[in-house]
C-alpha cells in the first residue's frame, strides 16, 4: 500500500480521539519493507495503549487495517513512551508466549564429589595484588543509553564495532575510530535497535558478524541485522529470557530463562528445538550461558542463581545432552561465567565473593580465588592469558600465569554526581579483539573505556 502524508494526517486525527486516555502525542508512519508499513504511536501512558496482553493494540491494528484497506500482515503497530526530556523512542511490543513440551534429558552423575565446608574454606586462596602502573588508562565514555547498560559484545570481524544492550530496552551499535596509538578518535551510534518492550538481559553475535541475537525480560528473543538494525526474526518464549548464546556454526541459539529452563532454537526458522527437562533444569534463574568458542566444541555451560554450574553437549542440532554438574564452591547466586577463546578454561563468579577456574577439556576444577566483593561479570582477553572481572567497586585484571592482580580501576567519585544511582557498578565488560581497549558497562547508562598498554613494562 502506498503511504502518503494524507494517510498520516487522517490517522493522527483518528488516534487523537480513540487514544485520548493514553495521553496521545503523535504518530509516525514509515515503510519497513516494500510490502509492510510501520506505525509508531507516541503516548504518555503506553501500558494503557497496549492493554492487557496487548489486546487493545491488536484491536487497534485490526481497526486501522479495515479502515484504510491494509491486507493482513501489511501493518505493524508499535507504542513508544513520550517523554519531554528524553525524546528517544522505545518501541513496545507484546510477546506471543507459547508453551513448549518438555523433553527429558538423561540424568547423568555429577562430576566429582560435593565439597565439604572445610574444603570450601581451604581452597579459597587470597589474591595477591601487584598492579602495574600505566597498564590501564581511561580513554573516555560512550553515552547513548539513558538507563543501566546490561550487556556488551564486540564484533568478531570488525574490531571497530561494539554492541550494547540496556535496561532502557534498546540495543546500540557503535562505530569506533582509533588513531595510530590505538586511542579513540571518535565513537558514534551507527544503529539503534528498538523492538523489545522489556529490559535487554543479554546479547550474542553470530561468528560471521552478520546478525545479533538479543534476549529480554519481555520473554522474547530477537534476531537483528547488523547492517540495517532491524528485526529479521522473532522468537517467543514462556518465561523471561535472562541469557542467550549462539553456537560457532550460527545454526543454534541457546537461551536461559528466569524459570531455570534452557532451550535450543533454530536460528533461521525460529523453531524451538529442545527444552531442558525438569530433572536437569536449574532450580533458579539462569544467570548466564555460553557456547564454547572452540571450532570443534559442542559444549554449552550454564550457571544459575541456584549456585550450580551445568555442562551440556550439543549432541545434535535439536538435542542438548546434560553431561555433569561442575564441582562448585558456591552456595550463593552465580552472576556470570566466561569461556577462554580456545575453549579450554571456564571462569565464573557471583555473590559468594570469589571466582573459580575450571579446565573444560577434563571438566576439572583448577582453583578458587577469594574476593572481598561480589562479582558481576567476567571476560577473558582474546590474546593474553588474562581474566578480567567486575566487582561492586572495581574492574580488575587477573594474570592467570602469575596468579596476581595486575590492574585495578574504578570510576572517579565525582562521576556519581547528578546520577540516579546510589553507587556505580560495572554490569558487563569486554575487550576489543586486539585487547588494546577494555569496555565496562555501568548501571548509570555509561560505557566507560580504558586503553590497555600491551607494551607496558613488567607485564608478566
Amino acid at each position: 500500500m502506498l503511504i502518503s502524508s494524507e494517510f498520516q494526517s487522517e490517522l493522527d486525527t483518528f488516534l487523537v480521539t480513540i487514544l485520548e486516555d493514553t495521553g496521545y502525542r503523535g504518530v509516525e508512519v514509515r515503510p519497513s519493507t516494500p510490502n509492510k508499513t510501520e506505525v509508531i504511536i507516541s503516548v504518555i501512558r503506553p501500558v494503557l495503549a497496549l492493554g492487557e496482553k496487548a489486546k487493545r493494540l491488536k484491536e487497534l491494528t485490526s481497526i486501522i487495517e479495515k479502515r484504510w484497506g491494509f491486507k493482513k500482515n501489511e501493518l505493524e503497530l508499535y507504542v513508544c513512551k513520550f517523554t519531554e526530556k528524553k525524546k528517544k523512542e522505545e518501541k513496545e511490543v507484546a510477546p506471543v508466549c507459547e508453551e513448549w513440551t518438555f523433553e527429558e534429558a538423561p540424568v547423568e552423575e555429577s562430576w566429582g564429589d560435593a565439597p565439604t565446608e572445610e574444603t570450601k574454606i581451604e581452597s579459597a586462596w587470597e589474591i595477591e595484588e601487584t598492579t602495574i602502573e600505566g597498564l590501564l588508562k581511561r580513554e573516555g565514555d560512550l553515552e547513548g543509553h539513558y538507563d543501566a547498560v546490561t550487556c556488551l559484545v564486540i564484533h568478531p570481524t570488525n574490531p571497530n564495532t561494539l554492541i550494547s544492550g540496556s535496561k532502557d530496552k534498546s540495543i546500540l551499535i557503535w562505530e569506533i575510530t582509533k588513531d595510530s596509538n590505538n586511542s579513540i578518535n571518535n565513537a558514534e551510534v551507527k544503529q539503534t535497535c528498538l523492538g523489545h518492550y522489556g529490559q535487554i538481559s543479554d546479547i550474542s553475535i553470530s561468528v560471521n558478524g552478520d546478525y545479533i541475537i538479543s534476549g529480554s525480560l519481555d520473554a522474547s528473543i530477537k534476531k537483528w541485522s547488523i547492517d540495517s538494525g532491524r528485526v529479521v526474526k522473532n522468537f517467543s518464549n514462556d518465561s523471561e529470557i535472562t541469557s542467550v548464546s549462539i553456537d560457532v556454526n550460527n545454526e543454534v541459539i541457546a537461551s536461559g530463562s528466569r524459570n531455570g529452563t534452557i532451550k535450543l532454537w533454530d536460528s533461521s526458522s525460529g523453531e524451538c528445538l529442545f527444552t531442558s527437562g525438569y530433572k536437569n533444569s536449574h532450580s533458579g534463574a539462569v544467570s548466564c550461558l555460553r557456547f564454547s568458542p572452540a571450532p570443534e566444541s559442542k559444549l554449552l555451560v550454564s550457571c544459575s542463581h541456584d549456585g550450580t554450574t551445568k555442562v551440556w553437549n550439543l549432541s545434535s542440532k535439536s538435542k542438548l545432552s546434560f553431561e555433569c554438574n561442575l564441582i562448585n564452591y558456591f552456595t550463593k547466586e552465580l552472576n556470570g561465567l566466561c569461556i577462554s577463546p580456545d575453549g579450554s578454561l571456564l571462569s565464573q563468579g557471583g555473590n559468594q565473593e570469589n571466582f573459580s577456574v575450571y579446565d573444560l577439556t577434563t571438566k576439572g576444577f583448577l582453583y578458587n580465588w577469594f574476593e572481598k566483593e561480589k562479582i558481576n561479570a567476567l571476560c577473558y582477553s582474546p590474546i593474553r592469558y588474562w581474566l578480567c572481572y567486575a566487582t561492586e567497586k572495581f574492574i580488575k585484571i587477573f594474570d592467570l600465569e602469575s596468579k596476581k592482580i595486575i590492574a585495578k580501576v574504578r570510576p572517579e567519585e565525582d562521576e556519581l554526581i547528578g546520577k540516579k544511582v546510589d553507587k556505580l557498578e560495572c554490569l558487563s565488560l569486554t575487550f576489543s579483539n586486539d585487547s588494546t581497549l577494555l569496555f565496562g558497562a555501568y548501571n548509570d547508562g555509561v560505557i566507560r573505556v580504558w586503553s590497555v598498554d600491551l607494551n607496558c613494562p613488567h607485564i608478566f
